[in-house]
């Protein structure tokens, strides 16, 4: 996972979250091909620290087909909505599992940019 960008929400946005995303969707689009250039030295993460009020935005490559969990590490968290399950690749792609793993997702997102 490499770190694109990471700050605080400012404060005239006041709350307005969805502007906000809008917002920082354009700018990401407007560099566009900026980013799928590989940085000399680019800052690699398999972890990352957030600051309360505040954002990461990450470039993954995914090149394992299967369902990714992306949490929080605060428990508590998920229940505000801090965990998000992505499906990478298709059915056929997967690996199969141990019979005990019950499939609850049908969510298709497999590239784009992810904000937790």
């Amino acid at each position: 996972m490499y770190i694109i960008e990471q700050g605080k929400i400012p404060a005239n946005y006041s709350g307005d979250i969805p502007r906000f995303l809008e917002d920082l969707t354009a700018r990401m689009r407007q560099l566009g091909p900026q980013l799928m250039k590989v940085r000399e030295r680019p800052v690699v993460k398999d972890t990352i620290g957030n600051i309360p009020g505040g954002y990461t935005v990450v470039r993954v490559h995914f090149n394992n087909p299967g369902f990714w969990l992306l949490h929080c590490h605060f428990i508590f968290h998920t229940d505000v909505g801090m965990v998000l399950v992505l499906k990478i690749g298709e059915r056929y792609q997967m690996r199969e599992g141990s019979g005990s793993f019950i499939a609850t997702s049908s969510s298709t997102r497999t590239s784009g940019w992810f904000w937790f």
